[in-house]
């Protein structure tokens, strides 16, 4: 029934779209962060200029996207004004230069008003409380969100040593969490439909959202199955972890031995986030840079620093790396990251995690033995997301290939109060993942009659994001 609904009213929608303006996004910086947020919002509702003073890269992109590309130097009020930040709605700072996104934000804060601003900041000093809290305010840096790709991958791999096997998690609501899984030839799932999954395990409370397979990313529907190498993206209950992470092949225990490989700002930040958040974890860090070690020994109370290259035998043999259950690879060179995290599991490590910047060979890296990703460019592009989308409907997370996880608070003046979650569903497009309403939480839900108050989690292909959101918010009742 959605089909017939979604399909003559929504698209309906589609046509009121021509009257209003189109939302106008300035992004600030074409590197892989750049790239892929523009490759998230490009639509046909939303109009994305590209400012960087890289030709050749901004040939590049846009030749790939459909984007307006502005050459010149991002926080230069010429450059700004040449990008149409007079009519911007949005602009999304993310060049390399942590002072040229602040300096960005604050010249359209002056000159032109855009009413989001958002900036990817690295230096972790200026996340310090002492200094955030009275400089980033309105009548000093007015900045609306600041961004630390560093503090988000530190959280999420933290949450992903809690939950073994799993390389990427994110929390929902009440102790429910989106997992992603990479799933083994000796899974029990594999080749399993999803329509049968809820009678193998009748006590598991979780719902596929998105399979990523090669380089294709899909909203499954009932008669999907799950192959070897699938990454597969799921909401569960936290209680139920472990019982889920059986189901797909992986039974042993949270990890107590940990070593980092690379103690630069991510390095860092994530050694800083285990001693805080598992402080049971024996921490070891593994950098051959005198001045990062040095940084790094002065931040972590617990940790032990040594010096040396992770690609070097000894080294490894000097971090007991025989012993070690998780070894986590976080450099700033992706080859590095790779090699590390094999050479670790070669010498006896039990599981490898490498940081990823481009994950065009992913695929080919987990099938040498890597056993996950981390995907910083995916972790990123969900925050900006969560950060442009704060109102009915919100983002949660942007999975890589183009399908984002949303919440949604039903009001009274929503166009779906009063239909059934059969009516909403669409195949590969949308799928509603919970429904919670009061104390009650329903993981996959079916036959439910949407109220006012009701959250909702949807699982939401990119083409559909805009035409839900509008559908919820009831703006065209």
């Amino acid at each position: 029934m959605f089909v017939t609904f979604l399909g003559d009213f929504c698209y309906t929608l589609l046509g009121k779209r021509a009257n209003e303006d189109l939302v106008k996004i300035i992004v600030l910086g074409v590197g892989n962060i750049g790239y892929n947020i523009a490759k998230h919002l490009v639509s046909s509702e939303n109009e994305i200029t590209i400012v960087d003073h890289d030709r050749s890269r901004l040939s590049e992109v846009s030749n790939i996207l459909d984007v307006r590309p502005v050459f010149g130097y991002a926080s230069h009020p010429s450059t700004l004004e040449q990008a149409g930040a007079e009519q911007a709605d949005i602009l999304i700072a993310v060049t390399n230069v942590d002072e040229v996104n602040l300096i960005a934000c604050e010249v359209v804060h002056s000159l032109f008003d855009i009413e989001t601003k958002i900036a990817r900041v690295r230096q972790q000093n200026y996340f310090e409380d002492k200094y955030r809290l009275t400089l980033f305010q309105p009548n000093n840096i007015s900045i609306d969100y600041l961004i630390s790709p560093e503090i988000e991958i530190a959280r999420s791999i933290s949450k992903s040593i809690k939950i073994n096997g799993t390389s990427d998690v994110a929390d929902l609501c009440d102790q429910i969490k989106l997992i992603s899984v990479r799933c083994l030839d000796s899974s029990p799932v594999i080749n399993t439909p999803l329509r049968v999954l809820s009678n193998l395990y009748p006590l598991l409370s979780m719902c596929i959202v998105a399979i990523q397979r090669q380089e294709q990313t899909i909203i499954p529907n009932i008669n999907d199955v799950i192959t070897p190498n699938d990454q597969v993206y799921i909401v569960i209950k936290e209680q139920q972890a472990r019982e889920v992470m059986a189901a797909f092949g992986y039974t042993e225990q949270a990890r107590r031995r940990v070593t980092i490989a690379g103690c630069g700002n991510i390095g860092r930040t994530l050694g800083k986030e285990i001693e805080q958040a598992l402080p049971d974890v024996q921490l070891k860090v593994i950098e051959k840079d005198p001045v990062c070690s040095e940084l790094g020994s002065k931040l972590l109370k617990h940790a032990e620093i040594l010096s040396g290259d992770a690609l070097d035998s000894d080294i490894l043999r000097e971090a007991e790396i025989q012993h070690c259950d998780t070894f986590i690879a976080v450099t700033d060179d992706d080859n590095t990251n790779v090699m590390a995290a094999l050479l670790a599991k070669y010498y006896g490590a039990s599981r490898g995690i490498s940081l990823l910047d481009d994950m065009q060979n992913a695929q080919f890296v987990t099938s040498l033995g890597v056993d996950s990703i981390v995907n910083q460019n995916a972790i990123t592009v969900s925050t900006v997301l969560k950060a442009i989308r704060q109102h009915k409907v919100r983002s949660l997370y942007a999975i890589e290939g183009g399908v984002e996880v949303l919440e949604v608070c039903v009001s009274e003046s929503s166009n779906i109060v009063g239909m059934s979650i059969e009516d909403i569903v669409m195949p590969n497009q949308v799928l509603i993942a919970l429904l919670k309403r009061s104390d009650e939480v329903h993981v996959a839900p079916e036959k439910f009659i949407i109220s006012v108050n009701d959250y909702l989690i949807f699982a939401v292909s990119k083409e559909m994001v805009n035409k839900v959101e509008r559908l919820v918010s009831g703006r065209y009742i």
